[in-house]
């Protein structure tokens, strides 16, 4: 399985990461998260993921 798209992490001062699909106002981190490989296993599966910091 090849996935085709990529998470944005918001992160705000003095809170929990979450996601969102608009620009946090308050954001002082922000990471993309790209899903390369998704390997089906039999008890567990293996993703494999690249990410950059780019705020």
């Amino acid at each position: 399985m090849t996935p085709a798209k990529a998470i944005v992490i918001w992160k705000a001062a003095g809170t929990n990461s979450h996601s969102v699909t608009v620009p946090h106002t308050s954001a002082t981190e922000v990471y993309l998260v790209k899903v390369t490989a998704v390997t089906p296993g039999t008890s567990s599966d293996v993703i494999s993921y690249n990410w950059s910091k780019v705020l």
